[in-house]
């Protein structure tokens, strides 16, 4: 065996034999030339390599030596003594990735003329070379691919070792390739922060990611689904909760009433709301632990739950009017009955500001506003209002009449223990846990997470309350129909601004949300609004609070959002519908499939069997279930390693360690055992392995959901929660959010998760849905590419995003997806450089840059609006026109691709078919 070594190469430090020995010494049995080096434990590929050398002959002249057998003979050097398989694994990943990285930047100077760059790295070139190693992986054959999330600590920094590469680099008598240095720890460290902050978004600190920290981009075509299911149970729930909370509090009131001693009250009302009658009730409260005698009597009782009832139909009632009030079928009612157009959003949100401050009259105990407030709602009524409608007075009567009829319609009765699991709600372990609280607990945390998911915020700003929003008239023309009044926090900013406080603007809707949580969390004026804070020494710190219940709803979510459950039924009845083909079904299975088909005929599943992102994300859910609750229940983990080695974990979280951690590690865990050496910064890299790739909520997370659906607003595949949010969002709070120094790291870094997002979906769908010239381009390019499994999709995405595309813009008829080789082609280009400030419906649906989909076609018809009636006009200059016509026809392609009703495209079809006339 002849190994192909630099003419200038020790020949004697690398003969065959010493170099077989060194691999038996690391624990393998391969052959030394073989293209896979098997260990206990892990498979080493080098085919990718042995792929790279056959296909680039010129490169591999210019490294010196085969980039396969340079692999091998670092690798061996730096493994010496070693016989962890994780350790000779992560070593040759990031040998292998230098190697990649190296050859990426020969080949891109290549591809676009350049003169090559030297293979011998500089301190300059080490942040490139850095980002490269974090954020990129090897595939089962060895090849790099691209990483959604960067490489945890342990797996990428102390295995780039330097000093051994160069001492082997020395020994082979290569020149051409290495390092100008071994750089100082300190050298290394600085571009490290440099990195990590970088691709953090500003969001992770070198600090953290070396103590065991790690990436969690929920990203918002995953998140958007808990959003909603968070955002739907808190609507649907919030009255219900909020009159059992306020009934609860009412303890001394039900005292007064019933005229029953508190012993009695205090321990019946809960099991009375939860439906319980009085015969239903524990022994413990109705007899004397220790003599057994009766010590309050059924009449007594029965006083405590009707007074408890009365007191609970007083809160319910109004709450439930008050939703009512504000629903579309009352609002579309409103609208006619004062001869306002009832289709139009527009109107339709003004009625339901009016609805809104006459709910502060009408029921002012769970609805309260300020003086202040109340000035300013009458001023507006004054001044809008009035002279609108014709007066105030026969607005009111209305409204007091619809007020009362709602009123006197509400169901009162009581949630049982029955229907609380059927909701899906789990007694927690503990004397004190009841359905009944963790309802009202469940609600409060579904609300908190809409408002930090919506609101953008770190989870230390949070901590505010009523008192702190301040309300003002809108002055901006563009909205101030719809939107007639402002919101603004002046609260903190911790990181940024430590503890001044600054006036920040918030939407309407996460005032209301602060309002309702306020009410069924007890806060007082000056408590913390969007919490329970009456058990926290430092009420107003949110930090810890926020982390925690953001993430509460998760298990929830994932076994009853109601999309997934309906893809559960579509799934089985297609099974079930299959298997009769081949075979008589039992009495059962035709049972349910005959219940399955009538639920199908109602709600139409069938399209949800063809929302390719919605089933990647109910798989992606259900396949990481069990390890993220794992990772929350963080009381249920004390000791863990202890009682693993010990066998002393529940059978299911055994399992669940045994089937995630790689032998290396268990191995580890083992040798540890008897010393019981498992300090937090070890249990923390073990529950990180664990956990490695799952996705799953946190305040950092919905901050860059956040960010990404700013710039996907318009995007179909984001969700009506997104869109209906973002319609709002006015341009002073996201100036205020990209100009701040702090957030331009992590808005950079957003922009790029949109365009993977996007693209990503592209692929998934095959480009149905997709219209523009780009849609084309895109075509071509991922045209010969098949790939099923979803993360190497969006790995291909990301690689592809990074070495084409330069920016992203979003307009409501599309997205601006700026190619870095189209640049000079772009419709506003000015000299070659593009004006995306100028952009237009005209100039956009024609540039080769511009990707529409099925949620901008209302942008689109908008935006050709004035130019179909100008094509309608009689007697209209030519020179008008031709720009009109070629919108209008571009617009017309687009919509066509995009399955727009027919209708639609008939009638912009006649605007074009519209004969010009002389003026």
């Amino acid at each position: 065996m002849i190994i192909p070594l630099p003419k200038h190469a020790s020949h004697d430090q690398f003969s065959p034999e010493l170099l077989q020995q060194q691999l038996q010494n690391l624990g393998s049995s391969s052959d030394i030339t073989a293209s896979q080096w098997v260990f206990d434990g892990t498979t080493l590929n080098f085919s990718a390599l042995m792929h790279l050398e056959q296909n680039n002959q010129h490169w591999c002249a210019q490294l010196g030596m085969s980039p396969t057998w340079l692999a091998r003979l670092l690798l061996l050097e730096q493994c010496r003594g070693l016989r962890s398989s994780v350790s000779i694994r992560s070593a040759f990943y990031t040998i292998a990735k230098w190697l990649f990285w190296l050859f990426e930047r020969y080949n891109t100077g290549q591809h676009i003329g350049r003169e090559q760059r030297s293979l011998v790295i500089t301190q300059n070139d080490l942040p490139e070379l850095f980002g490269y190693l974090v954020m990129h992986t090897l595939s089962a054959e060895g090849a790099p691919e691209r990483r959604l999330t960067p490489c945890c600590f342990n797996l990428v920094e102390q295995y780039f070792a330097i000093r051994d590469w160069r001492r082997t680099l020395a020994q082979l008598g290569l020149k051409s390739i290495g390092f100008t240095s071994a750089f100082s720890k300190n050298v290394q460290t600085k571009h490290w922060k440099e990195v990590i902050e970088h691709v953090s978004g500003g969001e992770l600190s070198y600090a953290d990611w070396k103590s065991g920290g790690s990436f969690n981009y929920l990203t918002l075509d995953y998140g958007r689904h808990y959003i909603e299911h968070c955002t739907t149970f808190f609507s649907q729930h919030i009255s219900m909760a909020t009159a059992l909370k306020l009934t609860l509090e009412s303890v001394d009131t039900i005292i007064n009433l019933s005229g029953v001693h508190r012993f009695a009250c205090t321990q019946s009302i809960h099991h009375f709301l939860q439906g319980k009658d009085v015969t239903q009730l524990p022994r413990s409260i109705t007899h004397s632990y220790t003599s057994g005698r009766r010590r309050v009597s059924d009449s007594n009782l029965l006083k405590i739950q009707q007074t408890t009832q009365t007191i609970y139909d007083r809160h319910l009632r109004p709450l439930r009017a008050s939703e009512a009030m504000l629903s579309d079928s009352e609002i579309a009612a409103m609208a006619k009955h004062f001869h306002l157009d009832d289709t139009s959003l527009n109107e339709q949100d003004w009625l339901r500001q009016i609805v809104m401050v006459f709910l502060c009259k009408f029921d002012p105990e769970h609805n309260a506003c300020s003086d202040e407030t109340i000035t300013l709602y009458d001023k507006w009524l004054s001044e809008i209002v009035e002279p609108r409608l014709g007066g105030l007075k026969k607005l009111e009567d209305w409204l007091i009449y619809r007020w009362k009829a709602q009123h006197d319609e509400v169901d009162t009765a009581l949630p049982t223990e029955e229907w609380f699991r059927y909701l899906g709600l789990v007694r927690r372990e503990g004397a004190t846990s009841t359905y009944l609280h963790e309802f009202i607990a469940r609600v409060a945390d579904a609300g908190l997470t809409q408002v930090v998911a919506l609101n953008g915020w770190r989870e230390s700003e949070y901590g505010w309350s009523l008192q702190d929003i301040h309300i003002t008239r809108n002055r901006d023309a563009l909205d101030q129909h719809a939107m007639p009044f402002r919101y603004s926090v002046k609260w903190v900013v911790p990181k940024t601004h430590g503890e001044a406080k600054l006036n920040r603007e918030i939407t309407q809707s996460t005032y209301l949300a602060a309002q309702q949580l306020a009410k069924l969390v007890v806060a007082s004026p000056s408590c913390p609004a969007l919490y329970p804070s009456h058990k926290l020494k430092a009420a107003e710190k949110s930090t810890q609070t926020v982390k925690y219940r953001v993430s509460n709803l998760w298990r929830h979510f994932v076994d009853y959002y109601p999309p997934f459950v309906q893809l559960d039924k579509a799934q089985a009845l297609d099974k079930l519908r299959e298997q009769a083909k081949s075979q008589v079904l039992t009495c059962e299975e035709q049972q349910q499939l005959s219940q399955l088909s009538e639920e199908n005929e109602r709600e139409e599943w069938t399209r949800l069997l063809d929302d390719r992102l919605l089933i990647e994300a109910h798989r992606r859910a259900r396949a990481e279930r069990e390890r993220v609750i794992f990772f929350f229940e963080t009381n249920s983990r004390q000791k863990l390693l202890e009682r693993y080695c010990c066998g002393e974990l529940p059978d299911s979280m055994q399992q669940l360690l045994d089937k995630h951690l790689c032998d290396a590690t268990k191995e580890d865990i083992q040798s540890r055992a008897a010393s019981l050496d498992f300090p937090a910064s070890y249990t923390k890299v073990v529950v990180n392995e664990v956990m490695e790739g799952c996705l799953y909520p946190t305040p950092h997370a919905l901050r860059h959901i956040w960010a990404e659906a700013v710039y996907r607003r318009f995007d179909g595949d984001v969700g009506w929660m997104i869109r209906s949010q973002f319609k709002h969002v006015s341009q002073s709070m996201w100036l205020a959010y990209i100009r701040n120094k702090d957030n331009r790291r992590q808005h950079d870094t957003v922009k790029r998760r949109a365009i993977n997002s996007l693209l990503s979906n592209y692929m998934k769908k095959k480009g149905k849905g997709f219209a523009g010239k780009l849609n084309t381009l895109l075509r071509r390019a991922f045209a010969k590419t098949q790939v099923v499994n979803t993360e190497k999709i969006d790995g291909l995405v990301a690689q592809f995003a990074e070495q084409e595309i330069k920016d992203i813009k979003s307009n409501p008829w599309g997205f601006c997806i700026l190619l870095k080789r189209n640049q000079h082609r772009a419709k506003c280009a000015v000299g070659g450089a593009p004006q995306r400030q100028n952009a237009c419906a005209g100039l956009c649906l024609d540039c080769v840059n511009n990707l529409s989909q099925e949620g901008n076609v209302q942008g689109i018809l908008l935006a050709i609006g004035n130019d179909i009636k100008l094509l309608e006009t009689p007697g209209v200059p030519a020179a008008w026109r031709e720009p009109a016509l070629a919108t209008v026809k571009n617009a017309l392609k687009h919509l066509k691709k995009l399955s727009v009703n027919e209708q639609i495209i008939d009638a912009l079809q006649a605007s074009l078919n519209t004969k010009e006339h002389a003026a």
